[in-house]
């Protein structure tokens, strides 16, 4: 059979989804062995968004210098390695869970190169569905390491199998492909990818859909039982309602960002956002919460994916710098952005806590101008 490029590359990023999935499916049972209480396993776990965004600071000069194909021909098998010390550590794994962040970083960092230059070289969306495409590889490995838990199957077992696996399918999937050329206009590559203002701008406009991720993630569930009383077995339905409609907006984004621009596409789903969010608000039923949380989902469904193809298109730094510049800001707001809308939920109740999120639609609505494609010297001269 043969495979397109772009078909090879969506297929890498459900693999590093795959990579992250078989890793926090079994943390709770790595917690239960390793005899740590809740507190300071939560306190080793902050090692890995400390590992993506130290990663995020240095690998960019290293994809730019071999090559996206490069970084992912030796750094996936690594990252999937990587699994294995998580395991294996004695005490805290921090130091094992900082690896595995900057393995992520680097993975993360090289697919969304390579997707980009595919973009700039054939004329067409493929962001958001490679984007939907890891969360179907987190989705597909996490519900097959439930098997394997009821199997009995150890973690260290399970994750060097996956490893061996990871290795095979990253030299059928990356082995053909062949190095696309960088965008022009790019400056020289800086050793670290310190974010600049084009970074914090493109952040600005993603904040609502990295807030709304993270927050919908640790907290719908909670919001449905607490706020509206519902059993956990009913409450349960809005992490569904929230993903399920964010992977599907990701597939159908490319089709419409194609035909009617990403700004007007983007400003849309910001509005549809909005919606969701006082839907929630306001909801004292499950019908109307689960509705405005799967509205959610679709309306930030394409806000990352479009952040990391406007850092590429940044004029004067090279793609991979302003993406992990991107990135590093995106690893920051997600990883304090559960236990600040904890603290808001606190103070003020969950329903004032998420009404507290509407003004970050605003700020994507404000921002996304950033999203449209930067003029050519023709066309400027022209206008």
């Amino acid at each position: 059979m043969t495979m397109t490029h772009a078909v090879r590359v969506m297929a890498a990023f459900a693999l590093h989804g795959s990579c992250v999935g078989v890793l926090y499916a079994r943390l709770p049972e790595i917690q239960a062995a390793l005899g740590l209480s809740k507190g300071a396993f939560g306190l080793a776990l902050t090692a890995m968004p400390a590992g993506v965004v130290l990663g995020n600071l240095f690998v960019s000069a290293l994809v730019e210098s071999v090559g996206p194909r490069r970084s992912l021909l030796a750094g996936l098998p690594v990252f999937a390695a990587m699994t294995i010390p998580v395991a294996l550590a004695p005490g805290l794994p921090a130091l094992a869970l900082l690896g595995f962040g900057v393995g992520l970083a680097l993975g993360n960092l090289a697919i969304n190169v390579e997707a980009d230059r595919i973009e700039a070289q054939s004329g067409r969306r493929i962001m958001n569905r490679c984007h939907g495409w890891w969360g179907i590889g987190f989705l597909g490995v996490s519900l097959a390491s439930v098997g394997l838990i009821g199997l009995g199957t150890a973690p260290v077992t399970h994750f060097t199998v996956f490893a061996l696996v990871a290795t095979g399918l990253t030299l059928w999937l990356i082995g053909p492909l062949r190095d696309h050329p960088a965008r022009p206009g790019a400056g020289a590559p800086r050793r670290f990818a310190i974010p600049g203002r084009a970074a914090f701008v493109i952040a600005g406009f993603a904040t609502a859909g990295i807030l709304l991720e993270g927050i919908g993630r640790s907290w719908g569930v909670i919001y449905l039982r607490d706020a509206l009383g519902l059993s956990e077995q009913f409450a349960a339905l809005a992490l569904p309602a929230l993903i399920g409609a964010l992977t599907l907006g990701r597939f159908l984004g490319d089709g419409g960002v194609q035909r009617w621009g990403a700004l007007a596409v983007e400003r849309t789903m910001a509005a549809a956002t909005a919606a969701g969010i006082v839907m929630v608000v306001v909801a004292q039923g499950p019908m109307l919460a689960l509705t405005g949380f799967a509205v959610i989902g679709l309306g930030i469904c394409i806000s990352i994916p479009l952040g990391f193809s406007a850092a590429a298109k940044t004029p004067g730094r090279p793609a991979a710098e302003t993406m992990a510049a991107f990135s590093l800001i995106s690893t920051v707001i997600g990883f304090v952005s559960p236990p600040a809308f904890g603290f808001v939920a606190e103070v003020a109740g969950l329903r004032m806590a998420m009404a507290a999120l509407l003004p970050f639609t605003l700020l994507a609505w404000y921002f996304a101008p950033v999203l449209a494609p930067p003029r050519t010297d023709a066309e400027a001269a022209s206008a």
